[in-house]
């Protein structure tokens, strides 16, 4: 006892807590790197065709009635997506915490 001598799984679980949710947070500001630091692919293509497609709408011709409705759409997204994956990381993390502690 007393040895100072950490057992494997402990470090493992002190060095491996799963993502940084303000550093999620920080990469989330840019559109769908948030989520690939998450490891969710899917939500981060999702992320890029929802954005594509809305600034397509906005700046496509003869678009002067929805083309301004859509630009509070798109502001909304841009602060949902750094949320998102600031939520996504404290899952992710939480998850990471609790396998260690029941192994």
């Amino acid at each position: 006892m007393g040895t100072g001598i950490v057992p494997p799984l402990a470090a493992d679980a002190a060095s491996n807590q799963g993502a940084s949710p303000a550093l999620a947070f920080i990469l989330g500001l840019v559109p769908g790197v948030g989520f690939v630091y998450n490891g969710q692919y899917a939500k981060a293509v999702l992320q890029v065709v929802v954005l594509g497609g809305l600034f397509k709408l906005v700046d496509s011709p003869g678009n002067y009635l929805f083309g301004p409705l859509l630009i509070p759409l798109i502001t909304l997204f841009f602060f949902y997506m750094p949320l998102d994956s600031l939520r996504a990381a404290r899952r992710e993390r939480r998850w990471a915490v609790g396998a260690v502690l029941v192994a």
